[in-house]
């Protein structure tokens, strides 16, 4: 009966222990939450002391805040993977998801400005309008979809990329991009510009100008013919490029842009209806006339490839009348050349070939052509004839 008592109130005062934890750690006060798809970090003073979170599908390194996935980090030695393992949390708390049990106030859970803009859907809306937020935030998100508003971007200039100079459209577009960003460092995010905590602006700064020069070189109906590409379209592969190099974004900010999706396009200032019905005309004009081009090109190479056609056609029929002819020759030269006996009992017969040599017929032989006879021989044959006469 003591047994079971005791053992009564030492779960009691382990739940209590736990209850008394978690509603700590709501205010992360000597406890920390875990947070599903975010990272936390624990500051000693100013400095880092160290990274944790629940990302599913990654590890993150306890003190540099690297973040590697579970395919990559099963390829490091076993010295490695020991300090990727090492965890700041005490066992028992992991079981109401607590992260991080540290000693206040010499640690501290780092809260940082953040300035972003949300998509909010206002009450009797049908579209989502971009809200600037200026907010506390104590987390920095593993992969999140953040918009970006490019303001007044001139399409038209000059293209850097080839020499032809193309003329100036200079119509002011509103674009509204979604930037999925995805982090892979967050000591590098949260530090690596000043003040902590800065780098969306400072990639968002960088998105905006991209933006700005790409549209620069481009036509009004060529920018929104991209929209319906979405991820695929050759605005976001250029954006994305800001993610390599040593002054890329992974270098300095510790974040790569995943994925770019225009939401939206429109034609800046009061002119946007009339600038937008003209700017369709003369698109559709040049299609059109770039339709009859190709269209001519077409019908002249259709032409050209019949008089292939007809030339090789008749080409043709001149080569088979002449086999035909020349097959008729050789039939009548070797019917003159055939000579076939009725009879086989005349010694005199005999049987060429087409095409071919005399050859014996039953054994015989062939005789031998009568000489050519001379003027004499004609003249004696003559008399010879008058006398019988």
């Amino acid at each position: 009966m003591n047994f079971l008592l005791a053992g009564i109130i030492l779960l009691f005062l382990f739940g209590t222990i736990l209850l008394g934890a978690w509603l700590l750690a709501k205010e992360d006060y000597f406890f920390s939450f875990s947070q599903q798809g975010a990272v936390k970090v624990v500051m000693r003073g100013d400095e880092a002391s160290y990274y944790f979170g629940s990302i599913s599908g990654f590890r993150i390194h306890p003190r540099t805040g690297a973040i590697l996935s579970i395919a990559d980090f099963e390829q490091l030695s076993d010295i490695d993977k020991k300090e990727w393992k090492t965890h700041p949390s005490v066992g028992p708390f992991r079981f109401v998801g607590i992260g991080a049990v540290f000693i206040t106030p010499i640690w501290r859970i780092l809260e940082y400005d953040f300035h972003w803009l949300k998509l909010v859907m206002p009450q009797g809306q049908t579209s989502y309008q971009m809200i600037a937020r200026d907010e506390k935030s104590k987390v920095i998100f593993h992969r999140y979809p953040y918009p970006v508003m490019v303001g007044a971007a001139e399409t038209g200039g000059d293209d850097k990329t080839t020499p032809e100079k193309k003329e100036v459209e200079g119509l002011p577009l509103d674009i509204e991009l979604l930037a999925t960003i995805e982090l892979v460092n967050a000591s590098k995010a949260l530090f690596g510009s000043l003040p902590s905590g800065n780098w969306l602006t400072q990639v968002v700064n960088r998105v905006v100008t991209r933006t700005r020069h790409y549209v620069g070189n481009k036509g009004y109906m060529d920018v929104i013919s991209e929209k319906e590409a979405g991820d695929k379209s050759a605005i976001s592969a250029y954006i994305r490029d800001l993610n390599e190099g040593d002054d890329g974004i992974i270098t300095l900010y510790g974040v790569k842009i995943v994925s770019i999706d225009i939401l939206k396009i429109d034609i800046a200032g009061s002119r946007k209806e009339a600038i937008q019905a003209a700017s369709t005309a003369e698109y559709e004009a040049r299609r059109a006339a770039e339709a009859l081009k190709v269209r001519t090109d077409g019908e002249a190479y259709q032409v050209e490839r019949m008089g292939e056609a007809r030339s090789k056609a008749l080409t043709a029929v001149a080569r088979g009348e002449l086999d035909q002819i020349k097959a008729l020759n050789a039939a009548n030269d070797n019917a003159r050349a055939i000579r076939v006996s009725g009879n086989l009992g005349d010694g005199n017969l005999n049987t060429l070939a087409l095409g071919g040599n005399p050859s014996l017929l039953l054994g015989q032989t062939v005789p031998a052509p009568d000489k050519p006879k001379t003027e004499d021989q004609r003249d004696k044959n003559r008399r010879q004839g008058d006398k019988n006469k």
